[in-house]
């Protein structure tokens, strides 16, 4: 790949920025799958544990009644899904160095830079707050109803009203600029943070 510039993280380390070209997406996605053929039990927990927290979050939602509420913390929870695809980067990592790969050497891996990447976290859980926070604002600037109780009625309003409509529309742009920050700032940062010792702003700033 074609070194772009570099970038100064501080007097003693300055960070490479290549070019990444289109089709590299496509190796990435042919070394990953290539990943889960040699570590499948480890990629089937973290797989298994993600889909669990999302049924999770949806049967909490249902269970307590606020229906309006579901698509804004399953589309939230891709917001932090960097920060959790910590423990599928340390397998892909200790394959890459010819490792066994470890269930409980990437249940850890959070352990090598602890105070960065919990620092990093914690600027995906804000992001995560302040998605939560507008699309309650959203919906409600929007739709000045009485609440829907049941499941059918969620699917009526949101699918089936003018007001559902505008939230849905509103919802999806406004959800969809916030993702592309938060994907702009935290998509190599984590894996960099698991690689390098630097801050986690030095890192956000690389992403």
């Amino acid at each position: 790949m074609k070194q772009v510039y570099t970038l100064r993280i501080n007097a003693k380390e300055n960070i490479g920025i290549n070019e990444i070209p289109t089709e590299q997406v496509w190796q990435w996605l042919a070394a990953a799958w290539k990943d889960i053929q040699q570590a499948p039990g480890q990629s089937l927990f973290f797989g298994t544990s993600l889909t669990l927290l999302s049924i999770v979050i949806s049967v909490g939602v249902i269970v307590t009644g606020n229906f309006y509420l579901l698509l804004p913390l399953l589309a939230g929870f891709l917001l932090i899904a960097p920060f959790i695809g910590i423990g599928p980067y340390s397998i892909s990592q200790q394959l890459e160095q010819n490792e066994n790969s470890s269930l409980k050497v990437a249940s850890f891996a959070w352990s090598r830079n602890s105070l960065q990447l919990f620092s990093m976290g914690l600027v995906l859980l804000v992001s995560f707050i302040v998605w939560y926070m507008l699309a309650r604002l959203i919906f409600f600037s929007f739709y000045d109803g009485q609440i829907p109780s049941d499941w059918q009625g969620y699917i009526a309003v949101v699918l089936g009203s003018w007001e559902g409509l505008q939230i849905l529309t509103v919802g999806t742009f406004v959800g969809g600029m916030l993702a592309i920050v938060v994907f702009a700032f935290s998509a190599v940062s984590i894996p960099m943070l698991m690689d390098r010792p630097v801050s986690f702003i030095s890192a956000m700033r690389t992403s």
